[in-house]
């Protein structure tokens, strides 16, 4: 299911902020979409998969493009 977690204001990337709320709930696996890649490289966490949201405004460089059916499968 999906996991919130409440931080307090954090200042740091994306991917800093993800994986504090990993820890924070121990999860082991996520998935992380979004059409920034600046957002996605900021991702430095083997338990994060990165896709790009093809539907956003951002060009994308070499990510997987997210699918609705893909999810479940990750």
């Amino acid at each position: 299911g999906v996991q919130t977690c409440a931080l307090p204001i954090f200042q740091g990337s994306k991917g800093k902020i993800i994986s504090s709320c990993l820890d924070e709930k121990r999860i082991k696996k996520a998935v992380f979409v979004d059409d920034a890649v600046g957002h996605l490289d900021s991702v430095q966490d083997a338990r994060v998969t990165c896709y790009f949201a093809s539907w956003g405004y951002g060009k994308n460089v070499g990510y997987p493009e997210y699918k609705h059916n893909l999810w479940g499968k990750v």
